[in-house]
């Protein structure tokens, strides 16, 4: 850390409506969360941390993820525990990420953006309605919008221009799509996206034409380990 003052060894966070005590390394937090070095940075005597919409649970989640060296640890600690293969484990994957999301952690935010778009590729399944929701509830309203939520309405509007041929429940993912204008405004700049390539009338992109890093939140050409990958091609989950 820069500048003249100690960090401290721990960090005390209060988590969700009980405020449930988490005590954390300083330094592992400090260097994995933004948000926490913002704080620091304007107060070096800051040690304790607020957050009421974090539950105990999920906040110890992300933080067992972010004491990983490697991000391929991460991988196959979600794949050993078959944490994109249910609808309940998919929900506690949203909610670890939507707290990497709220508390700065970009490296891990973008990682578990990539493992939850390839888990549901993997297991041939789609964002529900649960899910959609969940994400645009905790997330929008907020500037930058979060990348998860982006990947969310990208989902879902691919969808919708094969509604047609999609399975009965998809009219339970529509009804709560059409609560969100986000997800309404993504459609029609996706169609015109297609439309005005090139002069001619082409077909929308597929999920499998975005790259995974298109979904995260570094700068374009910042270097990346999903930067060449779709979510079909990506080693990751096996």
């Amino acid at each position: 850390m820069r500048g003249t003052h100690l960090v401290p060894r721990i960090f005390s966070f209060y988590l969700g409506p009980r405020r449930e005590l988490f005590l954390g390394q300083a330094l592992l937090l400090l260097n994995n969360s933004s948000y926490c070095r913002d704080l620091f940075a304007e107060n070096p005597q800051t040690t304790c941390f607020e957050a009421a919409d974090i539950t105990l649970a999920t906040f110890q989640q992300l933080y067992h993820w972010i004491s990983f060296d490697d991000p391929r640890q991460i991988a196959q600690d979600v794949a050993f525990r078959g944490l994109t293969r249910s609808a309940f484990a998919v929900q506690e994957m949203l909610k670890v990420c939507i707290a990497a999301w709220k508390l700065k952690c970009n490296a891990i935010e973008d990682l578990l953006i990539g493992l939850l778009g390839i888990g549901y590729f993997r297991s041939g399944l789609s964002p529900s309605a649960e899910d959609i929701d969940l994400v645009f509830k905790e997330t929008l309203g907020f500037d930058p919008v979060s990348r998860l939520c982006h990947y969310m309405s990208v989902s879902f509007n691919i969808r919708m221009m094969d509604w047609q041929n999609q399975p009965p429940e998809f009219l339970d993912v529509l009804t709560v799509a059409r609560k969100h204008s986000k997800i309404q405004t993504d459609f029609f700049y996706m169609i015109g996206e297609a439309a005005l390539k090139d002069g001619r009338i082409q077909k929308p992109r597929e999920l499998m034409d975005y790259t995974i890093c298109d979904f995260h939140t570094h700068s374009a050409g910042t270097g990346c380990w999903a930067a060449q990958h779709t979510f079909a091609s990506h080693p990751f989950l096996g």
